[in-house]
């Protein structure tokens, strides 16, 4: 955690020449909690990123006066120049910012997940049950997208639910900036929490409320999480150039050979789990499926129908989908996961999925390593129906022989 109350102690050195800075204050932009600082030696000022969220890995500074950022090359087309482009232009819009209070609390710590990317925007969140499971004493505070107020988890003392949706979260809205600094002084002591990318220290279920998957023989799932802006596909020549191209005709041609790869695999798999329900869950309808195929697609989203989403991952014993956030929530319910892994991605592997222990199966690396599965999305359809086979029919003859194995 870092302390910005009643000081901000964090160092912070001149870009330009190495000077300590002087800080001026807190500036909320949104996504990023900066610092606005002037150096006493060559007079300029800048606004610095505290390590929070990406910026704990990439923090950026920027030179409002003349236009000028500071950071990782990497992403600073993405992270970067957002952040300078959102405080040249600050938005002056209002926006609908709801307090939630559960109790009173002196010394608070903010966890900001406010986000542009929705996969970003949750893991961020999964950071307060650390906080309320070991700072009981301190309240937390936790700055929440509208979309994802649903999944607050009890024991925070405040919820600040605002309503910025992704496609606005680059923005720096001044009056965001106001209410967080106005709220801030009802406390005699705040620090800001790093909200990292990937935390450990939590379970899903106290944040959905829904039960992880508990294998039932008799009544189960194995479900394929459907998107169509990044499709099961080998990553061809054609298949590139649509995708930069949004071409829409030949993207829809895309879309009915995924359905047509899925409907394969699972007539594949029906023959040998003829007791499975077929299910396909996700974004976006286009393309029929057959009867005896269960289509929960959606077209949006609300917190009813991420909540019943849900419930459908942890029916499934297997889910099955193409890396991306969309696979945060379903492989933390699941029994098990492949993810199919496109060309530009392997450097993101495993960042997409939430490793969850559960009680019905024995833990250990084995076991993981069999729940959870990383494969090239180029993967053919037969290919994939042979290692499904193995994982759903083994997997409790593999499990029992881990545990055999154990000196308990």
């Amino acid at each position: 955690m870092i302390k910005i109350k009643p000081d901000i102690e964090y160092e912070l050195d001149c870009p330009y020449c190495n000077q300590a800075m002087n800080s001026k204050g807190l500036l909320w932009q949104g996504i990023h909690t900066c610092v606005v600082a002037s150096c006493s030696k060559c007079s300029n000022e800048f606004v610095y990123d505290l390590p929070i969220g990406q910026a704990v890995y990439t923090p950026f500074v920027v030179d409002l006066k003349n236009a000028r950022i500071s950071g990782d090359a990497d992403t600073v087309s993405w992270f970067g120049k957002p952040l300078l482009n959102s405080l040249k232009c600050p938005k002056k819009d209002d926006i609908k910012i709801e307090i939630q209070k559960m109790r009173e609390c002196r010394n608070a710590i903010i966890l900001n997940c406010i986000d542009f990317l929705f996969g970003h925007a949750l893991l961020k969140l999964l950071n307060a049950e650390s906080y309320i499971k070991h700072s009981p004493d301190t309240g937390l505070i936790i700055i929440i997208p509208q979309f994802l107020k649903w999944m607050a988890p009890e024991g925070a003392a405040e919820i600040w639910s605002v309503d910025i949706p992704l496609s606005k979260a680059l923005d720096y809205y001044e009056k965001l900036n106001a209410f967080v600094n106005n709220e801030c002084s009802r406390f005699e002591t705040v620090y800001l929490s790093r909200a990292y990318s990937h935390p450990t220290d939590f379970k899903i279920t106290n944040f959905t409320n829904v039960r992880n998957c508990v294998f039932d023989e008799n009544n189960y799932r194995i479900t394929f999480i459907w998107r169509e802006d990044r499709m099961w596909e080998d990553n061809n020549l054609i298949y590139r150039i649509n995708n930069r191209l949004k071409i829409a005709i030949t993207k829809k041609a895309f879309v009915y050979r995924q359905k047509h790869k899925v409907c394969k695999l699972f007539d594949y798999l029906r023959k040998s789990f003829p007791k499975a329900r077929f299910t396909i869950a996700g974004f976006g309808n286009t393309a029929e499926f057959p009867d005896w195929i269960e289509d929960k697609r959606v077209n949006s989203f609300s917190s009813e129908i991420e909540r019943k989403l849900c419930e459908t991952y942890a029916e499934s014993v297997l889910i099955i989908g193409v890396h991306g956030s969309n696979m945060l929530l379903p492989s933390a319910h699941a029994g098990m996961v492949i993810d199919l892994m496109p060309d530009d991605r392997w450097d993101n592997m495993a960042q997409d999925i939430i490793y969850q222990p559960n009680k019905k199966y024995y833990d250990d690396d084995r076991i993981f390593s069999w729940r959870y599965r990383y494969l090239p999305v180029s993967i053919g359809v037969k290919k994939l129906s042979i290692i499904i086979k193995s994982m759903v029919g083994s997997f409790d003859i593999v499990q029992n022989t881990f545990i055999t194995g154990k000196d308990n």
